[in-house]
């Protein structure tokens, strides 16, 4: 396994090279010049490390130290047979549902129920779907995401449509022996008045070490509506860079939640941009770590308009000697008058080997606006644990009671009841005590 020099890219920039001419598109100029384009981006930029403000606390070592071979075309049978049975597992997934499944980054056909028609869609695209504008610096890990994406999730509900049911995009990583960095890439855009709700879902089929380079872009035009939540399951040897570029229009209403409980190494950035007046924005995130899991949250609210609100909450349930990062900077430029932005980040720690590190940021240039940020670390109550005790209620049931309720702020804001209830029940057992 070649190993690379940490701040080089010259092992995907040689990979590139290699498969250039058989990525989707390879016969499209502009689609090549795009790729190439991308690629020298994140030449020029090379990769962060913790010299850089933004990774102060995130060391990449576990993404730069292994050479991820780029996920290539290839017969699929097993996987597939593998992916059906642990869709079988995802119960919030209705019969109907519209449901887009890639693998490796590829687009599985017979695994998908996509919905066509004028007034809403939901289909895999090959190439790149347009990115969003406006959401400043995307970083290297987008920029090489555009240069190896394979297929694309396009979702577009069309001017005062809405979808019925949510649509769901799965990402399943084959995590077999063989290193592999797949590019899940999704495009959600509202038209004017629409509705549109999207489950995000990244898992693995093996135990083996891959990484997801991951981008998704949401657009949202005049009163729209999105609520996206992103799910990442993957296994305990997963690295996930995933990138949230979110750009609103005047009375738009976009949601954005993550939750995180799988990978050793996870880096969300979410970034959202209110280029419009009367916008409600909420973000949200949910982590439960556990063993030495790194989870990295990383946001960005720029407030560009005036009169628009803003909610901003973080939770991590942190077990063991897992490590959780938290930096949330809200921006209100100088013409956002009469912005509302509220943000708070709140950790509950299991053990005393668990550790976050939080970084609240508020950069207000405007008078007249109500901003608040603030932060919590904690364990579990201990007077609380001793009532449940003291009802008959054993030691791990009353430490999993006080820990769902902790969680369940964040839970009760995100859409359809199926959904809350699988993750309910996915917190609780990762909360059971290892063998």
């Amino acid at each position: 396994m070649k190993t690379m020099t940490a701040g080089t890219l010259e092992h995907y920039i040689a990979s590139f090279r290699d498969i250039e001419e058989t990525r989707n598109g390879g016969s499209d100029p502009a689609q090549r010049a795009a790729r190439r384009e991308a690629m020298d981006r994140a030449a020029a930029l090379g990769f962060p490390t913790q010299r850089h403000e933004e990774w102060r606390y995130t060391n990449l070592s576990a993404v730069l130290d292994t050479a991820f071979a780029p996920a290539a075309a290839r017969e699929t049978p097993d996987l597939e047979a593998r992916a059906a049975a642990a869709l079988a597992t995802f119960t919030f997934i209705g019969e109907s549902d519209p449901l887009l499944v890639f693998i490796d980054g590829r687009h599985a056909p017979a695994l998908s129920r996509a919905v066509r028609a004028e007034s809403a869609r939901a289909e895999s695209a090959a190439g790149i779907p347009a990115r969003s504008g406006g959401a400043g610096a995307r970083g290297v890990f987008a920029e090489l995401n555009e240069a190896f994406v394979c297929d694309a999730a396009v979702l577009r509900a069309r001017a005062g449509a809405a979808f019925e049911t949510p649509v769901t995009t799965v990402f399943f990583s084959s995590a077999d022996d063989t290193p592999r960095m797949s590019a899940p890439r999704v495009s959600i855009i509202a038209e004017r008045g629409s509705a549109i709700d999207v489950i995000e879902v990244y898992a693995s089929l093996g135990d083996g070490p891959a990484f997801t380079n991951a981008v998704t872009d949401i657009e949202a035009a005049e009163d729209a509506s999105v609520r996206h939540t992103r799910l990442q399951i993957e296994n305990s040897a997963a690295r996930h860079i995933g990138g949230t570029f979110v750009v609103q229009r005047n009375g738009s209403s976009v949601a954005t939640r993550v939750v995180t409980l799988g990978g050793a190494l996870t880096r969300n950035d979410v970034s959202t941009v209110l280029d419009g007046e009367h916008c409600e924005a909420v973000l949200e995130g949910l982590t439960v770590a556990r063993g030495t899991m790194h989870v990295d949250n990383h946001t960005r609210l720029d407030h560009a308009r005036p009169s628009s609100h803003s909610l901003e909450r973080y939770k991590h349930v942190l077990d063991d000697t897992a490590r959780a990062v938290f930096s949330g900077r809200i921006l209100v430029r100088e013409h956002a008058q009469k912005t509302d932005a509220k943000q708070s980040n709140n950790t509950l720690l299991l053990s005393p080997g668990a550790v976050v590190d939080a970084k609240p940021q508020l950069e207000i240039f405007a008078d007249d606006v109500k901003c608040t940020h603030g932060a919590t670390v904690g364990r579990l109550d201990g007077d609380a644990l001793f009532y449940l005790r003291s009802r008959g209620i054993g030691e791990e049931h009353a430490r999993a009671i006080l820990t769902l309720a902790f969680a369940d702020e964040l839970l009760a804001g995100i859409p359809g009841e199926p959904l809350r209830g699988w993750l309910h029940e996915a917190i609780h057992e990762r909360l059971r005590p290892q063998a």
